[in-house]
């Protein structure tokens, strides 16, 4: 799977040192901080950094000694820190017709709100069915038993080819000699031991993990979680709401905005509700549609998570919202809300970026990306990488 760091990096790379290149991660405030003033101590010309370092880097990036440079902010999902002029992080990247901004992201609000758009954007497409067995076979190695084959086929197909996924997969039977018919058999096998095979921690090199955080896919959908609980508390409870809804795959917005949770009843809160959780890549919008709103679906492994999540850290709540999401689906079978279902395919993948995955490259070119591409010098309206929708 090509990655947007790996993009970031590629564009990097084409420029064969020919630019300096300044690369700071954006997924918090203290991380950005620390590496933007490293800027300002490896460059001698900056003036004041010790009254205020990124004030002082942010007016050097935008002077003319600072000559022509490329500035990588990775990772910046965390909205609020990017959605005005004066966020956190936002306050400090450089402005004016110097240099380049390359923004990694996988929120689209952010690219919106930091001049992305058009040509500007590229988007990292789903990872298929056979980029995901090469990135399998990249992390476990090759199959020699009768089966793997169609064995790894179905194996992914059960994690929906995410990328986290598939190499918690591999890692686990690695490390414990499990051949893919057994890991498949074990995964199918009840939702205890799913769950337990989806919290096994292991070490992934080729991404930034969060601190003090074991890394497992459940955790990592963990941290989703509490983000959304914590800064969309209408999209958390809607959340929830679908979750213990009995039918995953085909949720009528309609549904959702009769549902009686707090706001829904009004379009445009509704619509924000939802379009943070498409954001997030929890949920996906499908062909399919009820009069004039879309139908959306919620990915097995996400609703497996988020039920896991929701017991252990929510339990005396859980009662409540899944007697009102049989409420909710038993309201919409009454009023016969007629569905357009959607031609038969295959289930799409969760979002790559869910798992803020960075994963090995086994494929090149970089899609999306042409040589030397340098249309955007000015850094008013940055390219960002961003997650397809």
């Amino acid at each position: 799977m090509i990655s947007k760091t790996q993009i970031a990096l590629e564009y990097v790379y084409r420029w064969g040192g020919r630019r300096p290149v300044f690369w700071v991660h954006g997924s918090s405030l203290e991380k950005f901080s620390e590496e933007f003033k490293n800027i300002g101590t490896s460059q001698s010309a900056v003036d004041g950094v010790g009254n205020d370092p990124l004030t002082s880097v942010k007016k050097w990036l935008e002077s003319a000694p600072s000559g022509e440079w490329i500035l990588v902010v990775d990772n910046a999902d965390n909205e609020r820190d990017f959605d005005r002029n004066n966020s956190p992080i936002a306050q400090y990247l450089p402005r004016g017709p110097k240099g380049t901004l390359i923004i990694t992201t996988r929120s689209k609000q952010v690219a919106s709100r930091l001049g992305c758009h058009g040509e500007s954007i590229i988007e990292v497409p789903r990872m298929g069915a056979e980029e995901a067995r090469q990135l399998f076979l990249f992390r476990y190695g090759a199959l020699n038993h009768p089966g793997d084959e169609k064995a790894v086929g179905d194996m992914l197909g059960s994690l929906y080819h995410l990328p986290l996924a598939v190499v918690g997969a591999a890692a686990y039977m690695t490390e414990t000699g499990t051949v893919p018919s057994e890991y498949l058999k074990m995964f199918k096998s009840e939702d205890g031991v799913r769950e337990k095979l989806l919290s096994q921690e292991f070490n992934d090199i080729y991404r930034e993990g969060p601190t003090g955080v074991a890394e497992s896919v459940l955790s990592t959908f963990f941290i989703t979680f509490e983000q959304i609980k914590k800064e969309y508390c209408q999209a958390a409870d809607l959340l929830r709401l679908i979750t213990f809804m009995e039918d995953h795959q085909n949720i009528p917005e309609e549904a959702l905005r009769r549902s009686g949770l707090e706001g829904m009843n009004d379009a445009v809160t509704a619509r924000n509700a939802i379009g943070k959780l498409v954001n997030f890549s929890l949920v996906t919008k499908t062909a399919g549609s009820v009069g004039d709103l879309p139908v959306y679906e919620l990915h097995r492994l996400v609703q497996i998570s988020a039920e896991v999540y929701l017991k252990a850290c929510e339990e005396k709540d859980v009662s409540m919202w899944m007697a009102r999401a049989r409420e909710v689906e038993q309201s919409a079978l009454k009023s016969r809300l007629p569905l357009t279902a959607p031609p038969s395919q295959p289930p799409e993948s969760p979002g790559p970026e869910i798992e803020q995955s960075d994963q090995g490259n086994t494929q090149t070119p970089m899609p999306g990306l042409p040589p030397h591409r340098t249309k955007r010098q000015g850094n008013s309206q940055p390219p960002s990488m961003n997650k397809e929708k």
